[in-house]
């Protein structure tokens, strides 16, 4: 397995979520146990384990240098050629954090070039989807 997010197979992102961030390890094998013997997918680990980690981050303003640490593994992440892999990013954390807008925007102070992309190509959807639906809730 590759240690970098640019490089890895969307199977292998667990595992490279625990090498990259392994004080996330013990709730990653919490997940794994609360769904054994099926192996939750990528999207339930990184939504689970790495999205309320990194609110809790962004949040307290603690710990600056993490934070610029796992927007770059996210950056890595976006820059993978595979589109499972950058769909981790945009539904499962950009989303989510786009519902949470003053945590939005200290993470669009943290994004990469890509990841930064990818947030305001999903913003824009949002945006033109409430356009056309005007009901909808927001």
């Amino acid at each position: 397995m590759t240690n970098s997010g640019s490089e890895v197979r969307y199977e292998d992102m667990t595992d490279l979520l625990v090498a990259r961030v392994p004080e996330l390890r013990k709730e990653i094998d919490e997940v794994r146990g609360w769904w054994a013997p099926d192996v939750p997918g990528q999207h339930v680990i990184y939504g689970d384990v790495l999205t309320p980690y990194l609110e809790r981050l962004l949040q307290t303003g603690e710990h600056e240098e993490r934070l610029r640490d796992l927007f770059t593994f996210l950056e890595e992440l976006a820059e993978n050629p595979d589109v499972h892999v950058q769909e981790v990013v945009v539904v499962t954390i950009l989303e989510y954090l786009l519902g949470h807008s003053p945590l939005f925007a200290k993470a669009r102070e943290l994004m990469g070039p890509n990841t930064l992309a990818m947030s305001y190509g999903l913003e824009h959807w949002w945006q033109d989807f409430y356009d056309k639906n005007p009901h909808a809730k927001r």
